[in-house]
């Protein structure tokens, strides 16, 4: 399994990761094409800044034990295979409780399609846009053995 690492210390402020996010979950996968989609394509992850000039990079951590699970009375967000948290965009039903409940502010309303997006590492690209797309190397996606977890994260 593959482990998705962040490295806010390196963020610009640049928003290359929200663009690509973007289009990654677009219709057309095309920014030109995106830019014209009705709902507009949204990112999953989202560049915050502080009132001490840093950069809080806001997404999904896919928690062990999720607070938005247990806050999703329709059942839509879960855990799949790959412990990563998955929404039901079929079962959502737009309450967005989970919203509130995600201590990271990771969730995303989409409040034309009364829905809630989270970050999926872009599976069906196989590598997270974000990661291809930023140009400091905040973000990396890879296999880690266990002794290499804790030196990568820091």
């Amino acid at each position: 399994m593959k482990q998705f690492f962040v490295k806010s210390k390196h963020c610009l402020g640049c928003k290359s990761c929200e663009l690509a996010c973007a289009v990654a979950h677009s219709k057309s996968r095309t920014l030109a094409s995106a830019l014209l989609e009705t709902p507009r394509p949204l990112p999953r992850v989202r560049v915050k800044s502080t009132q001490t000039a840093r950069f809080v990079l806001m997404q999904c951590r896919h928690c062990k034990k999720p607070k938005c699970v247990g806050a999703c009375e329709v059942g839509a967000i879960s855990k799949d295979s790959e412990y990563r948290t998955v929404i039901d965009e079929a079962k959502c039903n737009g309450c967005f409780k989970c919203v509130s409940s995600c201590p990271f502010g990771a969730m995303v309303m989409e409040k034309e399609r009364r829905i809630v997006l989270v970050c999926d590492y872009c599976k069906d690209l196989g590598e997270p846009a974000c990661v291809k797309a930023c140009p400091t190397g905040v973000f990396s996606y890879e296999k880690l053995d266990r002794g290499a977890v804790y030196e990568k994260a820091h």
